[in-house]
């Protein structure tokens, strides 16, 4: 795994313990700490054990100071972690929490933003990800030690954060905002489509009743002109006679005339 992501998961899962802390009462804080407490000692110890070494004596100058800041953070933060653990007061533990959960937050920031740039301009592919296979294995092996158990849950914050982020980039590929008006169009366009079908259901048994109603008018019409054109007919055929041979004569006046 890459050195870079395998401590970003780090990063990520501490803050969603954070966040379940900023989100419940304080007598739920004391268990949480516990996890908070298990999960930054292991990542300060890969860190200083591994990453650190790597980068103050790989890296360039401005890399190595930057490390050289992130050691001296790690100590207050050991410090807090530690004062926090003793502390038997809620008032003072509380108090501590802050502080340490906006100490955090600051140290990853500046490791996400300004170290890992670095590391990943400086350090190839390869050389990241033997690095975080390094540094996986011996997190196994201090968790082991100091009997850490392994994670079994993803904390809510996390969930939360993924989620958030899921949105953001579905809001960028949508060219964002106009999918909070969506449902209201979809929905002026069912009620518009079930007026219409109303609308148009009454407006078809209207007209349907309408035709039914000329059909039967037009049969009795049709039936009353068809005796009519037969008699018509029947007159026609009797004086047919007396027409041909007023044809005739003028045909033969015709003739003559010629």
């Amino acid at each position: 795994m890459n050195a870079i992501e395998l401590l970003k998961q780090d990063h990520d899962f501490v803050d969603g313990l954070f966040k379940q802390i900023e989100d419940t009462p304080p007598s739920r804080h004391a268990a949480i700490f516990k996890k908070v407490k298990n999960e930054l000692d292991t990542h300060a110890h890969i860190e200083e054990k591994i990453f650190y070494p790597t980068l103050k004596k790989e890296g360039d100058k401005e890399l190595q100071d930057i490390t050289s800041e992130g050691i001296e953070e790690h100590r207050q933060i050991k410090k807090f972690l530690r004062e926090i653990a003793r502390s038997t007061s809620t008032e003072k533990r509380e108090a501590k929490l802050k502080v340490l959960i906006e100490d955090t937050r600051h140290h990853v920031k500046e490791e996400e933003d300004e170290m890992f740039p670095m590391v990943d301009d400086q350090f190839s592919s390869e050389h990241l990800n033997a690095l975080g296979d390094r540094m996986q294995a011996e997190k196994v092996k201090f968790q082991k030690a100091k009997r850490i158990p392994a994670r079994r849950e993803q904390p809510k914050g996390m969930v939360t954060k993924m989620v958030e982020k899921a949105k953001e980039i579905a809001v960028a590929l949508t060219g964002g905002g106009d999918e909070t008006q969506a449902p209201a169009k979809g929905r002026s366009r069912g009620t518009g489509k079930g007026a219409s079908s109303s609308a148009s259901r009454s407006s078809n048994g209207k007209s349907n009743g309408s035709a039914k109603a000329s059909a039967t008018s037009a049969k009795t019409s049709a039936g009353s002109n068809g005796s009519a054109r037969s008699r018509s007919k029947a007159g026609s055929a009797k004086s047919t006679p007396a027409k041909s041979g007023s044809s005739s004569k003028r045909s033969g006046k015709t003739a003559s005339s010629r």
